[in-house]
């Protein structure tokens, strides 16, 4: 139940950054940082480190990455809207 809500908290992060993108500048500002980019790495390697690895060990690294990603995102994108 833990991973699905914070599953959920992590879109809801994704996509008010990219509303407000869109409703502040009319046009989609997604930002494909190095960390969405470890996020993904992480996401592709999952999969292969479940018969090492239980899930809710593994799901921690990578929701705590893709948080971490979606807050600097949503940063950066501020910023980049203030500029």
């Amino acid at each position: 139940m833990w991973l699905w809500l914070w599953f959920a908290i992590i879109a809801i992060v994704k996509i008010s950054n990219g509303l407000s993108g869109v409703v502040l500048q009319n046009k989609s500002l997604v930002e494909h940082t190095i960390m969405n980019k470890v996020t993904g790495l992480l996401l592709f390697i999952l999969p292969l480190t479940l018969a090492i690895i239980k899930l809710k060990y593994s799901a921690i690294l990578v929701c705590a990455t893709a948080t971490f990603a979606a807050i600097q995102e949503g940063h950066f994108i501020r910023r980049w809207i203030e500029d």
